[in-house]
């Protein structure tokens, strides 16, 4: 029964085992007398197994790298991490000096503070204290405009009866005016007071709270910029850094985190293979470093601008996940892929070589249980070269002849 290709390893596992028996022992293991003097033949049992078509690739196992740099310029006061350790999202990894970062966050904070200072002030409204001065102050200036007046008065007296200089009555009548005037602010004042602030003079005064917040805001994110933090969990891979260095913000990075849970391939591909591959495609993957053992994986990037080397030959660049788990995959170490473009599973099969064509039909010889051979015709299916698919005209468990000796 023909099945789809399952994109698992699981497949490819069975793939191999089954073709290791059929090309070992089934294939070119078992022989069959025709007669008792009769001459030996070769024979493969029929069998299902999986069958794939596969693009062959060379490439390295990766990992996903963050390069980790200050924001602004500074010496190094503490690093909190090495090479190894695990850290978790948002952990602080290193930490610059920073005294004049800390000065401008305590002045801010100060000015947020005498802001909320005023707010509460205007909102709590007049104190008594500030009523009985306004109103004291109202009082001395009434007793001034009227100690005024009367100089006034008795000076435009004496003026009807007797000669008075005009600039002295003119000064008397002048020091009448101010003294009105000052009654009337010392009066305005203690209304002011005794009503409150104003809807202006609340908003004003939280305008100057918001204000504050953002300065104490913006200097904490500046005091901020001069901790390094993990971006996401992962393990420390470098540290480039120590107490007392200076750093610029430029150059190579301070500390390296990277997931070695998540672990890639990332491989050049063929030009004449190009066409047969696409994203999504199951990968074997074979780490020579560890006796060649194997990784399942998925195409997950493809590139459409093919690269050329010094020979001229090109080449694009193809990326595929790895499931390493049960394994010591490391980031470094060289791989070949089997990308599997194409595939049956559980599906039976024949060698290729005993297949024959007869007018144009397909038939394989059948060695029956009596050691008789018969011709039958067969209908086939996909072919990985070595073997063949077999839709119909056979069965499991039954012999082909293979051609050779007895032949």
């Amino acid at each position: 029964m023909k099945k789809p290709l399952k994109k698992t390893w699981q497949s490819a596992a069975i793939a191999l085992v089954a073709l290791a028996i059929v090309a070992g022992s089934a294939y070119y293991g078992y022989a069959a007398s025709v007669g008792d003097e009769g001459p030996a033949m070769q024979t493969a049992v029929v069998v299902p197994a999986d069958i794939r078509s596969t693009v062959p690739a060379e490439g390295r196992i990766s990992v996903e790298a963050r390069d980790l740099f200050f924001s602004v310029p500074g010496v190094v006061a503490e690093v909190a991490v090495k090479p190894g350790d695990t850290v978790a999202a948002g952990q602080v990894l290193a930490t610059l000096s920073g005294a004049k970062a800390d000065v401008q966050v305590a002045q801010a904070e100060a000015a947020l503070a005498a802001a909320q200072a005023k707010l509460d002030s205007v909102q709590a409204g007049p104190a008594s204290t500030d009523v009985a001065v306004k109103q004291a102050s109202v009082d001395g200036a009434a007793a001034s405009l009227a100690s005024a007046q009367e100089a006034y008065n008795l000076l435009y007296a004496e003026s009807l009866e007797t000669t008075v200089p005009a600039s002295e009555l003119q000064a008397k009548k002048a020091a009448v005016t101010n003294a009105a005037s000052a009654l009337d602010i010392a009066e305005a004042n203690l209304a002011a007071a005794r009503a409150g602030a104003t809807s202006a003079d609340i908003a004003a005064a939280r305008a100057g709270v918001a204000q504050a917040q953002a300065s104490v805001d913006a200097a904490l994110l500046g005091n901020g910029d001069l901790q390094l933090v993990a971006p996401s969990a992962g393990t420390v891979i470098e540290v480039n850094i120590q107490p007392g260095a200076s750093v610029t913000g430029s150059g190579g990075p301070a500390i390296v985190v990277a997931d070695l849970g998540s672990l890639f391939v990332e491989a050049e591909l063929d030009e004449n293979d190009y066409a047969s591959v696409s994203v999504g495609m199951p990968v074997e993957v074979l780490v020579d470093a560890l006796d060649g053992a194997s990784l399942e994986g998925t195409v997950t990037v493809l590139s459409q601008v093919g690269k050329v080397d010094a020979n001229g030959i090109v080449s694009y660049a193809l990326t595929a996940e790895l499931d390493p788990a049960g394994t010591r995959a490391a980031a470094g170490m060289s791989v070949r892929l089997d990308i599997i473009t194409e595939g049956v599973a559980d599906v039976l099969v024949v060698p290729n070589e005993a297949v024959r064509m007869t007018d144009g039909k397909q038939f394989v010889d059948v060695l029956d249980e009596a050691g008789s051979v018969r011709a039958v015709e067969v209908a086939l299916g996909m072919t990985d070269g070595s073997v063949v698919e077999v839709i119909d005209g056979l069965e499991s468990g039954q012999r082909v002849v293979l051609p050779g000796a007895g032949e």
